[in-house]
C-alpha cells in the first residue's frame, strides 16, 4: 500500500503521528477479489484529544486506571473502605452486637476470663457464643481493641480516640469502624457459616486479634 503519515503539532511534546492513508495495491486487493481500487485512512482519535486536551501520555488517556496517576480525597478512600465480611441474617447482627457490648463493658477484666455473649437459635441449632481469654496476667481485650480506621491526608490509621490523635480526627475523615466492630463482623459471620452448616452445637469465640 502507497500510504502517507500526516502530523500535527502537540504544544508540549511537539510534532505527532495524527493519522496514515493511502490507496491499497492492486495486487493487494487481487487477493481479496477487489476490482477496484481502495483507500484506507486511519485516524487516531487519541492522539487528536492529546493535543485538544495537552495530555503527554497516550496510555494514561486512554487507559486512566492503568497508567494515570490515582489522586483520591480522604473522602474518597474513606467512603471505599468498610468490613469485608459482616453478618447476614437479623440474628447474625444481634450476636455481633452481643459481642461488642461484652467487650466493652468487660474490657478491662483481668485474665484468664470468659464471658458468655450471645444465647439463641441460630437456623434451627442452639447456639452460645461466649468471648474467651484464656492467657493469663493480660486482660479481655488488647489496648487496640478500640482503635478506629481514619483516613488523613492519603494515609489511613487506626488510632484510638485520645487527645494525642485529636488532629487526625478534625481533620482527616473517620470511618466510625472501629478493630472491635470488624472483629465482631467477622465472628459473627463465622458462626453462621459453622451454623448453617450444622457443624457447631456452641461457638466458642477467644478475643485474640483484638489487639
Amino acid at each position: 500500500m502507497q500510504s502517507r503519515i500526516r502530523y500535527c503539532y502537540h504544544p508540549r511534546i511537539g510534532w505527532i503521528e495524527l493519522a496514515t492513508f493511502g490507496i491499497y495495491s492492486p495486487t493487494a486487493l487481487a487477493q481479496y477479489d477487489i476490482p477496484y481500487p481502495a483507500v484506507n485512512l486511519g485516524l487516531g482519535v487519541e492522539r487528536l484529544a492529546m493535543i485538544l486536551h495537552e495530555a503527554n501520555d497516550v496510555r494514561a488517556l486512554a487507559f486512566p486506571q492503568f497508567y494515570a496517576p490515582w489522586e483520591l480525597s480522604d473522602m474518597e478512600i474513606a467512603s471505599v473502605i468498610s468490613i469485608e465480611e459482616t453478618p447476614n441474617t437479623a440474628e447474625g447482627e444481634k450476636i455481633a452486637e452481643s459481642i461488642v457490648r461484652v467487650c466493652e463493658d468487660k474490657s478491662s477484666t483481668k485474665s484468664p476470663c470468659e464471658f458468655i455473649a450471645y444465647r439463641g437459635n441460630l437456623f434451627g441449632r442452639d447456639v452460645e457464643v461466649w468471648v474467651v481469654e484464656p492467657e493469663e496476667n493480660t486482660l479481655l481485650c488488647g489496648p487496640a481493641y478500640l482503635n478506629e480506621i481514619v483516613v488523613h491526608e492519603g494515609s489511613i490509621f487506626g488510632v484510638p480516640r485520645k487527645r494525642e490523635w485529636e488532629s487526625i480526627f478534625e481533620e482527616g475523615v473517620p470511618t466510625n469502624i472501629r478493630f472491635l466492630d470488624a472483629f465482631a463482623a467477622l465472628a459473627s459471620h463465622k458462626i453462621e457459616e459453622e451454623a448453617g452448616k450444622g457443624g457447631i452445637e456452641k461457638k466458642r469465640l477467644r478475643s485474640e486479634g483484638q489487639g
